[in-house]
């Protein structure tokens, strides 16, 4: 099953670098870098710290949209992206809130969208609504996550959107949905089912046992839409 684990480093049962060594070593799609209160260049430095981890275990390792400041940070990290031509990309995408992404798309010049397209840059996008995931689609995102699916103690109080939703945002577009909100081994194939492309998992990749958990997360998923994530 396609997988992105998605860091969250006040969660980490292990010093943080060994824990994304841990995870990676599962063979996850993706890793996301969501330490959203590090200042730009402390992130940075983690982004390629960890950066090195995910691609010598075979991760793509995504960037994630910071809280301060947003727009110039995002302008920044799209730009740091942007090797010269005959380098590989130092990152392999990023992921935005969906107010990120639409800024992105409206400031950021579009040749640099077109630049890191070319060289295999995704970009994904967190959207809560069907209407979301449509203009997400509409403007130009790879693959987006569909957020929360089943209850999970990032989002106490809150309900959950359920399966029936999933189905739905997987019903109204066609670029890959990636399930994201309480998922586990217990109802990771619940979401693909549904028509998710995948799954995203927070607090389970944290755990000390993530490498386990995650391996059989992994090997589930035969009935699979198309991964933008190769």
């Amino acid at each position: 099953m396609n997988t992105i684990c998605i860091t969250n480093r006040a969660l980490s049962e292990r010093p943080f670098f060994e824990q994304v060594e841990n995870v990676t070593l599962a063979h996850p799609r993706a890793l996301v870098l969501r330490e959203k209160d590090l200042n730009f260049k402390t992130y940075m430095n983690y982004a390629i710290k960890c950066n090195t981890i995910c691609h010598t275990n075979g991760t793509k390792m995504l960037l994630h949209g910071l809280d301060l400041a947003a727009a110039d940070y995002l302008y920044a990290l799209l730009l740091a992206s942007c090797a010269p031509k005959n380098q590989e990309l130092l990152f392999d995408g990023i992921q935005l809130s969906m107010k990120d992404f639409l800024w992105a798309r409206d400031h950021v010049p579009r040749e640099i969208f077109e630049t890191l397209k070319k060289r295999g840059f995704v970009i994904g996008v967190s959207t809560h609504t069907v209407a979301e995931a449509a203009v997400c689609e509409e403007r130009g995102a790879d693959f987006i996550t569909a957020s929360h699916i089943f209850p999970t103690d990032c989002k106490k109080g809150l309900p959950p959107r359920g399966l029936g939703y999933l189905q739905d945002v997987c019903d109204t577009v066609s670029l890959p949905v990636y399930a994201l909100g309480g998922i586990n081994e217990t109802n990771a194939d619940f979401c693909t089912r549904a028509g998710a492309s995948g799954v995203c998992v927070m607090s389970l990749c944290m755990e000390s046992s993530a490498a386990r958990r995650l391996k059989t997360i992994i090997s589930m998923g035969s009935h699979l839409r198309t991964s933008v994530l190769k």
